[in-house]
């Protein structure tokens, strides 16, 4: 249950949900920072790329002091990612898909949360409600969350906010939810946050691959990401000229869903060039072929992030999202912007505003082709 393209489900978001925080809000007191937390509660229920980043607080905090039990409200959508990170001490789920027909699920999720008496709740949700009333009836005593500009309504829920600013990476207003309990995260610990298990590699070897070295592309960005698309037609044209130059190595397409079709289209296109493993590999046996590859390719999407966090080559194209915010956090990593002067256009949960986004268009095949070359070229070398 996404919420962006949905204008029903956003004036719900807005009207029904801000309305229970403000009421709620009058009859929860919530306290100063306790000197000496014991339980912390993160939430975010959604974005691949989004809950990469902001799984560095757990990273942060139990290495500040293993002691503190940090537990993590997540969805159906992102649970992928948490199911893998170390530093989750409890993995707590609320169904998205279930909430509308189901949402005695909801009060049932919060009557646990409250039995577990945290000492702080840190919603890491930049404009949605849903997470922020949650933080509010989860028991904690206290609560810290984001002051979005044009989603005030939300703020209600928290006893500490700290503004989240449209400069800068996404990283740091996520890091900034730390001030509150006098953190200061040091540069390195700017950085996405996954693990490949030994499990996913073993299940990765019992697959047939094509031979290595392997270029991963990447072409789609999720059921609403049609705008953060490279055209097909320049994938197909790409792997045509990546295989002249380096025909030792092997292209294999990635994606779930709606990815599929895009990587069926550019298979039939560039049938000798490249291996179609849509639907063929789950998000860890993904991060395991990743872990392992020579350069991956795609737009702004969670896969994009995934690869930076695995330290692995990468060319990221943009066009509507600003790389300067949302770009992938990886030395090895090359990022493409479009040059078309309204890009980048989007900020949070704002829509596209293009009827027929074409920023994309503009990033051309000699310059991708050029930034993979050189990564390619110089791991040749390493």
């Amino acid at each position: 249950m996404k919420l962006r393209g949905n204008p029903k489900l956003k004036s719900m978001d807005r009207l029904v949900l801000g309305t229970l925080i403000w009421l709620f809000r009058r009859l929860i007191h919530l306290r100063p920072i306790p000197p000496n937390p014991t339980r912390v509660l993160l939430i975010k229920l959604n974005a691949i790329g989004d809950t990469l980043l902001f799984l560095a607080l757990a990273r942060i905090i139990k290495e500040l002091n293993p002691a503190i039990r940090v537990d993590y409200l997540g969805s159906e959508l992102n649970r992928p990612v948490l199911e893998r990170c170390p530093y989750i001490d409890h993995l707590h789920l609320l169904e998205l898909s279930r909430l509308l027909p189901r949402p005695t699920g909801f009060f049932s999720l919060v009557s646990k949360l409250r039995r577990t008496h945290y000492s702080v709740a840190i919603d890491g949700s930049q404009w949605a409600r849903l997470p922020a009333l949650t933080a509010l009836l989860s028991g904690a005593e206290t609560t810290i969350g984001f002051d979005t500009p044009g989603y005030h309504n939300r703020t209600a829920a928290f006893r500490y906010t700290v503004p989240h600013r449209r400069e800068g990476h996404e990283i740091d207003s996520f890091l900034s939810l730390l001030k509150p309990l006098g953190i200061r995260p040091e540069a390195e610990d700017r950085r996405g946050e996954y693990h490949v298990s030994p499990e996913d590699r073993r299940r990765l070897e019992t697959l047939s691959l094509p031979p290595s070295p392997w270029i991963v592309m990447h072409p789609g960005c999720g059921y609403h990401g049609r705008p953060r698309q490279w055209p097909v037609v320049n994938y197909i044209e790409l792997a045509r000229r990546l295989m002249a130059s380096f025909p030792e190595s092997s292209i294999i397409l990635t994606g779930q869903g709606v990815e599929a079709d895009l990587c069926t289209e550019i298979n039939l296109g560039a049938p000798v060039a490249a291996h179609n493993f849509a639907n063929r590999l789950d998000f860890h046996l993904t991060g395991a072929l990743l872990e392992k590859s020579s350069l991956l390719i795609c737009g702004n999407t969670g896969i994009m992030h995934l690869g930076a966090a695995l330290d692995i080559p990468l060319v990221a194209l943009h066009g509507p999202t600003d790389s300067r915010q949302w770009g992938p956090l990886s030395g090895k990593a090359v990022v493409i912007r479009s040059r078309k002067s309204c890009a980048p256009c989007l900020y949070v949960c704002d829509d596209f505003f293009c009827v027929e986004p074409s920023c994309m268009k503009e990033i051309s095949v000699e310059e991708v082709f050029e930034a993979c070359h050189s990564l390619l070229a110089g791991s040749e070398t390493n």
